[in-house]
C-alpha cells in the first residue's frame, strides 16, 4: 500500500512538472508573468504533497528598456562679437568730387590731422568730427596745390582737430563749400594708457601696382577692424617717388584703410628721387627734427605701450657730423632718454645694417656706426628695415633684434647663403603684424597667401617666456603657399 502511494505521488509530481513546462513553452498564449506564476504554484503544490514545503526563489526582474536621460545643462551662449568699428557712423560714401580720399595723420590721444584732395579752385573746405556724445567739432582746412597726375592738379587740404578724448572713436565727414563729399568715415584716437593693448602692421617697399602688393594690402584691409595704427619702413611710392607715383601707387590703393587707420611712414631711397618733396608734402608728420631741412624726415610718436621712432637712413644720416651742429643722432639720444615710460620702443628706418642679399651684404655703414650703438645703449628691442626685397631676422645682439622686411610687393631678391647670425631667411612677399601690451610684444610675418612664417615674442614680466627661436622651416612646396 505504501509502495502504491509513493508511485501515486511520483506520478502526480511528474504530471505537475509537465504542466509547468508546458506553461513556460513559447507557444503558450499566456503572458510571461502568468506562465511564471503558474509554474511556481505547481512546483509548490508538488513539494507540499511530498511533505517537503520550501520557499520558491523570486524571478529576476527583466532589465528595463526605459532610458532615463541624464540632465545636461544648457551651454551658455557665446559672447556677441565686438561691434564693427565705425558701425555707428554709417556706410562710407566718398563722391567723385574728391580726387583723394580723406586719410589720417598724426593721430594722438587728443588730436588728429585729416587730409584729402579735391579739384583746384575750391574756395573752402572743412572737416566735421562727431564724438559719441556731445557737439560735433568743425575745422576749416587749408590747401596746397600739388600734382595728382601728368595732366591733373589737385588741392591737398588738411585740418588739425584738437580737443579729442583718448581711446575714443569719432565719426567724420568732409565738405567742399557747403556740399558733403565724404561721410560715414571714422577713426580712433590713441590710448593714453601706456599699458593698453594695441595692434599694428608694418610694411616696406610696398608703393607699387604689382599683384603681390595688392595681395598684401588685402590681407591688411581684412584686419581693418582690429588694427590701431600702421608703420612703414620706406619706399612708399615707386618708381621715383613722384607726385604721380604717390597718388596712383600709394594713396589710391590704400585709401580705404588709411581713411580709418593712421599711418606713420619713413623715407626710402625711392622716396628721395625728387629730394623727398612729394613725400614731405603728401604726409603730415611730427616736426621734431633739430635742423629745419630735416623736418618730418625723422620723428617719434607714442601709441599705448609703444614708443615708435622713425629715422631717415637716406638723407639726414648722411648729414651727421658730431663735430658741428646737433643732428639726427643727437636727437635720437635725447628722444630715447626722455621716453623711458613706455614698455616698448620700436625703431624703423629703410636701409639694413647688413644682410645676406648678394651685392648688399655689407649693408649701410652709417647705420652700423651711428644708429645701432644708440639703440642698444637705450634698450630698444627691435629695429625694422626694408630696402632688400626679402625677409631676414638676426640673432639678438645686446638686446636688439634686427629685421629686414622689404617684401612689400616689388620683385623679390635672392638670398645668398646664411650668415652665422641669421635666424630666419625667406624669399617671399610679406607684411608684418604685431600687438603689444604692458608685458608682451609680439611681431609676426605673414606671406601674401596669409600664412605666418615667423614670429618673435618678448615678455618683460616673465622673461623666460620670451621666444626668439627659429621657426620650423616648412617643406619647399608648402613655404609661402608655393614658390614665388
Amino acid at each position: 500500500m505504501i509502495a502504491g502511494l509513493a508511485r501515486s505521488v511520483a506520478l502526480s509530481r511528474r504530471r505537475s512538472l509537465a504542466e509547468a513546462s508546458s506553461l513556460l513553452a513559447p507557444s503558450h498564449r499566456a503572458s510571461q508573468p502568468q506562465r511564471l506564476g503558474v509554474a511556481l504554484a505547481s512546483a509548490l503544490l508538488v513539494l507540499t504533497a511530498c511533505g517537503q514545503p520550501v520557499e520558491a526563489e523570486e524571478p529576476e526582474p527583466e532589465p528595463s528598456t526605459d532610458v532615463i536621460a541624464e540632465e545636461v545643462p544648457e551651454p551658455e551662449p557665446p559672447p556677441p562679437p565686438p561691434p564693427l568699428r565705425g558701425e555707428r557712423c554709417g556706410e562710407p560714401v566718398v563722391t567723385e568730387k574728391l580726387l583723394r580720399y580723406p586719410y589720417l595723420q598724426q593721430v594722438d590721444t587728443d588730436s588728429a590731422i585729416i587730409a584729402w584732395g579735391s579739384k583746384p579752385d575750391i574756395s573752402r573746405s572743412k572737416v566735421i568730427v562727431e564724438p559719441p556724445e556731445g557737439d560735433a567739432i568743425s575745422r576749416s582746412a587749408s590747401a596746397q596745390l600739388i600734382e595728382a597726375s601728368d595732366t591733373q592738379m589737385m588741392d591737398l587740404w588738411h585740418a588739425e582737430v584738437k580737443g579729442l578724448k583718448p581711446d575714443t572713436e569719432y565719426c567724420y565727414k568732409v565738405t567742399l563749400r557747403s556740399s558733403t563729399v565724404a561721410s560715414g568715415l571714422y577713426f580712433r584716437t590713441a590710448p593714453d594708457d601706456p599699458e593698453a593693448k594695441v595692434r599694428f602692421y608694418a610694411i616696406a617697399d610696398f608703393g607699387s601696382d604689382d599683384a603681390a602688393a595688392a595681395q598684401l594690402r588685402e590681407l591688411v584691409e581684412a584686419r581693418k577692424n582690429e588694427l590701431d595704427v600702421g608703420f612703414t619702413m620706406g619706399d612708399n611710392a615707386y618708381v621715383k617717388g613722384t607726385w604721380q607715383d604717390f597718388q596712383g601707387r600709394t594713396f589710391v590703393p590704400w585709401q580705404d584703410l588709411w581713411s580709418a587707420v593712421p599711418i606713420f611712414p619713413v623715407m626710402g631711397n625711392h622716396d628721395y628721387y625728387a629730394d623727398g618733396r612729394p613725400y614731405l608734402d603728401n604726409f603730415f608728420l611730427p616736426q621734431t627734427a633739430l635742423r629745419a631741412r630735416d623736418l618730418e624726415r625723422y620723428y617719434s610718436v607714442d601709441w599705448g605701450p609703444i614708443h615708435f621712432v622713425g629715422l631717415d637712413s637716406e638723407g639726414a644720416i648722411r648729414r651727421v657730423d658730431s663735430d658741428t651742429e646737433r643732428d639726427m643722432v643727437d636727437w635720437l639720444e635725447d628722444d630715447l632718454k626722455a621716453n623711458k615710460d613706455r614698455p616698448w620702443t620700436i625703431a624703423s628706418w629703410h636701409h639694413p645694417a647688413f644682410s645676406n642679399t648678394p651685392g648688399r651684404r655689407t649693408g649701410h655703414p652709417d647705420v652700423r656706426k651711428y644708429i645701432l650703438p644708440v639703440l642698444k645703449k637705450h634698450g630698444v628691442r627691435v629695429g625694422l628695415t626694408g630696402h632688400n626685397h626679402n625677409y631676414e631676422r638676426f640673432i639678438e645682439d645686446d638686446g636688439l633684434t634686427l629685421v629686414i622686411a622689404g617684401g612689400g610687393g616689388r620683385g623679390t631678391y635672392e638670398l645668398e647663403g646664411a650668415s652665422e647670425d641669421q635666424v630666419v631667411g625667406r624669399v617671399v612677399h610679406h607684411v608684418l603684424f604685431g600687438e603689444a601690451d604692458r608685458c608682451t610684444l609680439s611681431i609676426w610675418a605673414v606671406d601674401k597667401y596669409g600664412k605666418e612664417f615667423d614670429r618673435m615674442t618678448w615678455n618683460r614680466c616673465e622673461p623666460e617666456k620670451t621666444d626668439l627661436s627659429a621657426p620650423e622651416r616648412p617643406a619647399e612646396s608648402e613655404e609661402a603657399g608655393g614658390k614665388l
